[in-house]
């Protein structure tokens, strides 16, 4: 067996680290320069491009997990277990609250109540986008829950179940692109629709692994991004609602979705290393058949 979960702990490290770096970055973004009006961080401030750059060398860092880690050297082995079905715990709650809560927005949003002032580009058009969205955020919240029962016998229920998972993530990210009522380029908005992207990627490998179909790397390189993605898009978004830097509260609401996706994805990719290690470990410790050499008497 080839010996790499010391290459990939190295890699999970490094994605742990990074990331700490880059929310720490951004959320100083937030708090300096930030400009609530327009909506934007100071193009002129190096902070801005110190983030940008140090956020795209970071994905190129985890890309070049592709062409480092040997060719079918991981079997895709990436178990549900009970510190994964843990941390799905809050990516089931959240999804299933605010899945409930864009299906109420459809039938009950007026401009007098609180849907209105969330969503209130949807108040008028487009509303059964709040509809769809929140329907697939709920068949999400099922297959996390799901998977508390999922033994590995009902995988392609899972995989069946999982596919409103990535659907749920690119509906998130048209809802978020019709929002009128925030710039284009807002950095919340912004960070959220990249980190709905990675994880709509990442959740799509993920269902490879139900059908026997595991693309480990990619798998693997996609979990660092959305990581990365997803950590930026929460911690600093939190930070910034708490301290008045942000008004809207439908990218709060979208920051703790992310929160916990980022707590998903990075029970995910430990469980993902930490299975190699002990596989590496039982392998060493079996003993292997060698011939038995003959004697002379």
């Amino acid at each position: 067996m080839i010996k790499i979960s010391n290459k990939l702990k190295l890699y999970l490290y490094a994605a742990l680290t990074l990331t700490a770096v880059a929310v720490i970055l951004c959320a100083i973004c937030y708090a300096a320069v930030f400009d609530a009006d327009p909506g934007y961080f100071d193009e002129s401030s190096p902070l801005t491009y110190a983030l940008v750059a140090f956020c795209i060398l970071s994905v190129l860092a985890f890309f070049s997990s592709i062409f480092t880690l040997p060719k079918n050297a991981l079997d895709g082995a990436s178990p549900t277990t009970f510190t994964v079905n843990i941390a799905s715990i809050p990516a089931a709650v959240c999804s299933a609250l605010l899945g409930g809560f864009m299906v109420s927005a459809y039938f009950l949003i007026s401009t007098q109540n609180i849907f209105g002032k969330i969503f209130p580009d949807y108040t008028a058009n487009n509303a059964i986008l709040l509809l769809v969205g929140g329907i697939f955020l709920l068949f999400s919240a099922a297959y996390y829950v799901f998977l508390w029962f999922d033994h590995g016998d009902r995988s392609e229920i899972a995989a069946l179940i999982g596919f409103s998972v990535p659907v749920a993530a690119l509906l998130l990210i048209v809802l978020t692109y019709f929002d009128m009522h925030s710039p284009m380029n807002c950095p919340a908005k912004l960070s959220f629709q990249l980190s709905m992207l990675s994880f709509m990627l990442f959740s799509l490998y993920e269902l490879r692994i139900h059908l026997q179909k595991p693309r480990p790397r990619i798998y693997f390189m996609f979990a660092m991004t959305t990581m990365l993605t997803t950590g930026i898009s929460s911690f600093p978004v939190i930070l910034a609602y708490c301290t008045g830097k942000i008004e809207s509260l439908s990218y709060m609401l979208y920051a703790v979705f992310a929160l916990c996706v980022f707590i998903y994805v990075t029970s995910r990719v430990c469980v993902f290393v930490s299975a190699r290690e002990l596989l590496e470990k039982i392998s060493d410790q079996t003993p292997t058949d060698e011939p038995e050499e003959e004697t002379e008497k």
